[in-house]
């Protein structure tokens, strides 16, 4: 009677154990509505254009004051502060339509959001401030910044973010940045106002 040799199994039983594997990464989590808002609402010094259907006249580029408005021909006085763009393009449609022109169309195209940032500190090529951009990552942050110094300790770096609605409060997210980089987790989304923190690797 022949026997099996064991020898495969037990080879196989010994790769197993010594290579774990790698947990796969997490999926990230929906944003909430406020923090839609937070990161795409206008503020003081953005500027955005304004194209109005069938008035060429009406059309402009428009920079948000220090007190949160922009001046628009025919109504005035408008306050855009902390206001989505599609809700401002709302706004102008309402007030012209209720007095000038009969079912305007109104689109508003952000250009210039300087209110929006987050800064990058430590170890990276160039620390500071970057420019925010819609659906910006860590990832973006970190090229932004010119890369990593060799002394970077990729997998300790930290995010320190406002609680959403309160600037008093914060909290302080992990991330492991070399992971990101790997491909062994998924990059991490970044809000308006996030501290990027690279600490020095200890040698």
């Amino acid at each position: 009677m022949s026997t099996i040799p064991r020898w495969p199994l037990l080879s196989l039983f010994v790769f197993a154990t010594a290579c774990p594997a790698v947990p796969p990464p997490t999926a990230e989590p929906i944003p909430t509505r406020q923090e839609t808002e937070a990161e795409f609402a206008l503020s003081a010094g953005d500027t955005f254009e304004v194209r109005v259907y069938g008035e060429q006249e009406m059309n402009g580029t428009y920079k948000v004051s220090p007190d949160g408005s922009i001046d628009f021909p025919l109504i005035g006085q408008l306050i855009v502060e902390d206001m989505l763009p599609q809700k401002v393009a709302h706004l102008i449609e309402e007030k012209l339509g209720k007095d000038y022109i009969r079912n305007p169309h109104v689109s508003v195209l952000v250009k210039e959001q300087p209110s929006k940032y987050v800064t990058i500190l430590g170890m990276v090529v160039h620390p500071g401030r970057l420019q925010y951009t819609p659906h910006m990552k860590m990832s973006d942050a970190v090229a932004g910044a010119g890369g990593f110094t060799p002394i970077a300790n990729k997998n300790s770096v930290t995010i320190t973010r406002d609680t959403v609605g309160d600037h008093e409060h914060k909290t302080v997210l992990p991330v492991r940045a070399g992971d990101i980089q790997e491909g062994r987790a998924l990059d991490i989304k970044l809000h308006p106002g996030d501290l990027i923190s690279v600490p020095e690797r200890l040698l």
